[in-house]
């Protein structure tokens, strides 16, 4: 049982409740770990989160996830660091200091990053080459001349994993790249997608011939989305870092990650139901 930071009484009471298995092994995890555990409001909307992800059939579909939109006990970070799918496995690593802010998540400064150590042609059990899926949650977009922003992204020299986003007033260079190095055209984006907050990122293979992405504006349900023809191409021996992408490029300062999700191939049902999950039950009542 847990005892951790006077929450040990709650945590009885849920357990007994209680909460849900998968998100108590997070919880027993931490303890492990000996990290803070979330204010009491949080621990309820998130184990919300992880039944309302089952009930639609997604959490099975995951090989990762990571929710940074989190307020601890003590403010600190490092319940934000584990993989909710696996808590033991792939527990993040910080790469030049990233920057943490409560309750919104993690920022780049420059070079920074958060390193998963998930490689992706050894460790993906729903990801894989033929159909493979990713979101981002972006809690705070910056709205100045930002150029080539890298949400998240394989780590080599080469494009291969990575959505771009511009929000440079053209939109002329929005792309992604899905388990190919050749990338999806999505200049037809408007910048009104990217100059907000809480602003939803999917990127979808769903078949060895095809990419498909998509964006949200949460707030006003408004998305934009297109499919692009493209072979897969073999997965490269790299691991998957998140504020960045290739050697050098980054997600922009005033740009802030509030959770992001990697597995299979996820349909347009799938991904409402994501959305649902993730901002309308859980960010916008944080």
């Amino acid at each position: 049982m847990l005892f951790i930071n006077g929450l040990s009484s709650h945590i009885n009471n849920r357990v007994n409740g209680g909460f849900d298995s998968d998100y108590q092994a997070v919880l027993n995890q931490a303890a492990t770990r000996g990290f803070a555990l979330p204010t009491s409001l949080h621990l309820e909307l998130q184990n919300t989160l992880v039944l309302n992800l089952k009930s639609a059939g997604i959490w099975n579909n995951l090989d990762l996830l990571y929710v940074f939109a989190v307020k601890t006990t003590d403010d600190s970070s490092n319940f934000t660091l584990l993989n909710w799918k696996s808590p033991a496995n792939f527990e993040l690593s910080l790469e030049s200091s990233p920057s943490f802010t409560v309750s919104k998540g993690w920022s780049s400064a420059g070079t920074s990053r958060l390193n998963t150590g998930f490689t992706l042609d050894a460790d993906g059990v729903n990801y894989t080459k033929d159909i493979a899926g990713a979101f981002a949650l972006l809690t705070e977009m910056s709205s100045s001349n930002q150029t080539n922003q890298r949400v998240y992204g394989n780590d080599g020299s080469s494009n291969y994993f990575s959505p771009r986003i511009d929000v440079n007033g053209s939109s002329t260079s929005n792309r992604s790249w899905l388990n190919s190095s050749q990338y999806q055209d999505n200049s037809p984006e408007p910048l009104s997608m990217h100059m907000k907050d809480n602003v939803m990122i999917f990127q979808n293979r769903p078949d060895s011939a095809n990419i498909n992405y998509r964006s949200t504006d949460l707030v006003n349900d408004t998305h934009f989305s297109g499919t692009f023809a493209t072979n897969s191409q073999n997965l490269p021996s790299e691991d998957l870092d998140l504020l960045g992408a290739r050697n050098s490029d980054t997600l922009k300062s005033g740009s802030t990650l509030g959770i992001f999700g990697l597995g299979t191939s996820l349909n347009d049902t799938q991904m409402d139901a994501v959305e649902s999950a993730l901002y309308t039950n859980y960010i916008a009542q944080l």
